[in-house]
């Protein structure tokens, strides 16, 4: 008897708190709508802790709504912290509809996800045309984390050795030596039929 009464409060705390979290989802969509979308991180970042119980559909929409939060704060504030924090939330959005066969937010956070990774690559640039190499290193670093490229790595790597950061540079180059990275790229060029020059593909 006892037994059946602690599954029961479990299911009806499990049921109430999917009920508050989609409420919080709600309000977060409701606040990135209206321009708000420090409130939207702030909320959801509340509805985190019950997120183990919510749907693999619930999931995959705090997972898009945080990371469009993101990028929309990513636009007005704090860009490096941003950018790589919505590119995971992006990730993770599309890494849950994958493993539940669904896709109604892929397609968007992919498209959202490119909008990140672009932001970081940006900033990176800006940071080592001022030549503090370091802040590019750190960004690049911050875009690998995003897309898990080889080629992002080995940029941060040879940012950190500019930034005479040795050892760090060192560790991810070592990386790249395990994971089989050579550097190589293959290169298309082909015969334009408007102008008969060859152009890089």
């Amino acid at each position: 008897m006892k037994s059946k009464y602690v599954i029961l409060m479990s299911a009806a705390l499990i049921s109430v708190s999917t009920f508050a979290q989609k409420d919080q989802i709600k309000a977060a969509e409701k606040a990135l709508k209206g321009g708000n979308s420090s409130e939207a991180v702030n909320i959801l970042n509340q509805a985190e802790a019950t997120l183990a119980n919510a749907s693999d559909a619930e999931k995959a929409q705090y997972h898009f709504v945080k990371g469009n939060a993101l990028l929309d704060l990513a636009k007005k504030t704090d860009a490096k912290k941003n950018y790589a924090s919505a590119g995971k939330a992006f990730n993770d959005a599309i890494a849950t509809e994958k493993a539940s066969g669904k896709s109604k937010y892929t397609a968007e956070a992919q498209n959202a996800l490119t909008v990140a990774k672009d932001g970081l690559v940006n900033l990176a640039k800006a940071a080592a045309d001022k030549k503090d190499y370091k802040a590019s290193a750190d960004l690049l670093y911050q875009l690998y984390e995003v897309d898990k490229s080889d080629e992002s790595l080995y940029l941060a790597a040879t940012y950190y050795m500019n930034a005479q950061e040795y050892d760090t540079a060192i560790g991810y180059y070592r990386e790249l030596q395990k994971k089989g990275y050579s550097g190589e790229t293959t290169n298309y060029y082909a015969k334009s039929a408007v102008n008969d020059r060859e152009e890089f593909y």
